[in-house]
């Protein structure tokens, strides 16, 4: 019996590992369905236009490749596009009487590379005020059943306490993927296959929970939300009422940032990086210990950091939510 229950914990923990270390290559691979759009127009000038139309929420970086170019400049565009429309460059010609010949191609992914992201920035627990949580190190445990290295810098929390129900936002950012279709049991408290949000945060990071009930999840995919917005319910694991929630922040990561890039294939970025956040608790700023129990806390300096002028006064008209 002891075995078996071995087994299926090392089951388990692999699926954790193979969904969740390789976040970075799941982006990737979603950016290869035609979700940004690049559109080409000729001009009476004998000029080119580009621009492009974008389908999804969050940050893509863009990069267009030109072959062949004949009686014009190359921009070398790698850029990232937020909007879900708009211009990207012209092609000129040296020329004016002559045409422009060219041939491209053009490839994305979700996210900015290399953000400028604040490291030092303080997250709320996604949880209501006053609940105990107790803190498990992912990275430790993966380690100590199966033996295996995961990225240098991986960071990956389990919240686990009792009687966990409501998930709220740990950050002001926008949700760009919603995950809602696994079913809640036992195997699932611990399994990779969970129902999970993903935020993008203002400095390029992304926050993702992991851990819901199913169709317990309302916010919607490019819906803005805020520090103690209420996100979902935690899956209800059956084991004596005690439930957990997986939590980490992360951000795209070019091992060589200096290399000119040959291709459109985004290859060269290598890694996803995680941060090791600071979390506002009972006791004041703090990273989180192994093992360490915490309480959250909140204060209004907090939740207000990351609003605009337009977004306090909005909130002074409850025209939002938190």
């Amino acid at each position: 019996m002891i075995l078996k229950q071995e087994n299926l914990i090392k089951k388990i923990i692999r699926s954790i590992i193979i969904i969740t270390a390789f976040i970075g290559m799941q982006r990737s691979a979603l950016a290869q369905i035609q979700k940004v759009i690049v559109k080409v127009e000729f001009k009476s000038d004998n000029s080119y236009e580009f621009s492009y139309e974008k389908d999804v929420p969050g940050n893509y970086t863009l990069a267009i490749i030109l072959k062949n170019l004949k009686n014009a400049y190359n921009p070398h565009f790698k850029e990232v596009i937020s909007n879900n429309q708009g211009s990207l460059f012209s092609l000129t010609p040296i020329d004016s009487k002559k045409r422009i010949t060219f041939s491209y191609n053009y490839s994305y992914i979700q996210g900015i590379i290399n953000p400028k992201v604040n490291k030092e920035f303080t997250y709320l627990l996604p949880f209501q005020k006053g609940k105990e949580i107790k803190v498990h190190d992912v990275k430790n445990l993966a380690n100590a059943i199966l033996d295996k290295s995961l990225p240098e810098n991986w960071k990956m929390y389990q919240f686990e306490g009792y009687y966990l129900d409501s998930i709220f936002a740990s950050r002001k950012g926008v949700v760009i993927n919603i995950i809602d279709n696994n079913t809640s049991d036992l195997e699932a408290y611990y399994s990779g296959k969970k129902n999970s949000i993903t935020i993008e945060h203002l400095d390029g990071s992304f926050a993702n929970y992991s851990g819901f009930q199913k169709n317990s999840i309302l916010v919607k995919e490019g819906q803005t939300v805020y520090p103690s917005t209420f996100l979902g319910l935690v899956n209800q694991s059956n084991k004596d009422h005690l439930n957990s929630l997986i939590f980490s922040v992360y951000y795209l990561v070019n091992d060589e940032p200096n290399r000119k890039y040959r291709n459109s294939s985004f290859k060269y970025v290598k890694r996803t990086s995680y941060i090791n956040p600071y979390f506002f608790t009972s006791k004041g700023v703090e990273q989180l210990l192994q093992f360490n129990n915490y309480i959250a806390d909140f204060n209004k300096e907090l939740i207000l950091r990351e609003f605009t002028r337009r977004e306090k006064k909005q909130l002074k008209k409850n025209q939002i939510k938190i």
